[in-house]
C-alpha cells in the first residue's frame, strides 16, 4: 500500500470514529460538533432525534356527593394491526395527546392557570365526549406516564384535574 492509500486509510478511519463518537452525548460530541463548522459528521438519529422516553395515559373518573368512581383509561388511538407498519393514521391521534401533555408539562408547569389553558380545556373535551351519559356526576381526569424505556414500567401520576361537571356547557 502507498502512502497516500495509508493517508485516505487513516482518514476513514478517523472519520468512522469521529462519527461513532458524535452519536453518544456527552463533552467529546459537543466538542466534535463545535469544531464540525460544516456539519460533515453524519448524526444517525434523524429518524428519532429525541426518543420517546414516556408514554402518556389518560384516565377519567365519576364523582358524586356520595361516590367515586374507580379511574378508567381512555384509549387514544386505536390497536395496531397487523399492517400498522404500512398504514397507521390512527398514530397521529396518540401523537397529538403526547404533544398536547408536553405543551402543558412545557407551558406551565406549576402554575395554577394551567386548568384555563387551550391544551387542558381540550383534553377536559376529550374526556366529556368519551365518557358514558349519567346524569348529575361530575368528572375528573388524571394524566399519568411511565417510562417505556424500562423491563418494568412504573406508572407514576403527572396531572390530576380538578372536578368538572360532566357535561359540556356549549352541548347543553
Amino acid at each position: 500500500m502507498t502512502v497516500a492509500g495509508y493517508i485516505v486509510l487513516g482518514f476513514y478511519a478517523l472519520y468512522t470514529i469521529l462519527t461513532i463518537v458524535v452519536q453518544r452525548a456527552g463533552r467529546a460530541k459537543d466538542r466534535i460538533k463545535k469544531l464540525d463548522i460544516l456539519n460533515l459528521i453524519p448524526n444517525y438519529k434523524f429518524f428519532c432525534p429525541k426518543p420517546v422516553r414516556y408514554d402518556y395515559h389518560l384516565y377519567y373518573r365519576l364523582v358524586d356527593k356520595e361516590t367515586v368512581s374507580r379511574w378508567q383509561k381512555i384509549r387514544i388511538g386505536r390497536k395496531k394491526t397487523h399492517i400498522s407498519f404500512l398504514w397507521n393514521p390512527t398514530k397521529k391521534e396518540k401523537k397529538v395527546f403526547n404533544r398536547m401533555v408536553q405543551m402543558i408539562k412545557d407551558n406551565y408547569k406549576g402554575k395554577q392557570r394551567t386548568r384555563f389553558g387551550h391544551m387542558y380545556l381540550t383534553l377536559l373535551d376529550v374526556v366529556r365526549t368519551e365518557i358514558p351519559q349519567r346524569g348529575g356526576k361530575d368528572v375528573q381526569f388524571r394524566i399519568t406516564y411511565n417510562q417505556a424505556l424500562r423491563d418494568k414500567p412504573v406508572e407514576k401520576i403527572y396531572y390530576t384535574s380538578i372536578v368538572h361537571k360532566a357535561q359540556s356547557p356549549h352541548t347543553a
